[in-house]
């Protein structure tokens, strides 16, 4: 019997306050048309940050995901979570085909003070 995940990808950061972050993502895949997001889920409320998407050459799945330092300041130091999403494009000659976002990695985000 095959199986099929749609887990995402886990991938736990650990940052200090102020600390600008970034990762390149190589996904080997044709991103042409499909929006990336990456947010941070603040822990404890509905507050989010979200994560720049640098667009190096989506034909070959390749771009990075940055949090300016700037940003990272602002968050408060504790156990957060991210997310990065991926929705394939919209294909207009078949209305029933609405695009479904995928989560493609995932995990906690942790902020330290630095003091």
């Amino acid at each position: 019997m095959a199986r099929v995940s749609q887990i995402p990808a886990e991938l736990h950061v650990t940052i200090y306050q102020g600390d600008a972050w970034s990762i390149d993502v190589d996904c080997s895949l044709d991103l042409t048309g499909y929006a990336l997001q990456a947010t941070v889920h603040h822990n404890g409320t509905n507050d989010e940050t979200a994560l720049e998407i640098i667009e190096t050459d989506l034909a070959n799945g390749q771009y990075t995901i940055r949090l300016p330092a700037a940003a990272s300041a602002e968050l408060p130091a504790d156990y957060h979570s991210w997310c990065h999403v991926l929705t394939p494009p919209y294909d207009a000659g078949d209305p029933d085909d609405l695009p479904l976002p995928r989560s493609y990695i995932a995990g906690r985000f942790i902020v330290e003070a630095c003091e």
